[in-house]
């Protein structure tokens, strides 16, 4: 994620997100920066509703890191 390193996500937070979701991880890579992946929903072939469900769970993955980011910073 742009602007997200290592040194702002601590680790305790990283494992609890990747516990918390089914489809996603997030990590840090080589460089230190956090990045975030997800399974794809390939069922049935690469479909328009397959891509646009795709999207849709990388949102709410992105918004899921995010809420959990903040709630790290205020604890």
């Amino acid at each position: 994620m742009p602007g997200i390193t290592a040194d702002d996500v601590g680790y305790k937070i990283l494992n609890k997100f990747n516990n918390d979701v089914k489809f996603g991880r997030a990590f840090a890579d080589s460089d230190g920066d956090i990045r975030l992946q997800m399974d794809r929903n390939s069922s049935g072939g690469v479909s328009a509703e397959n891509i646009e469900s795709d999207f849709d769970v990388f949102l709410m993955l992105i918004a899921k890191f995010l809420s959990d980011l903040e709630s790290q910073t205020i604890a």
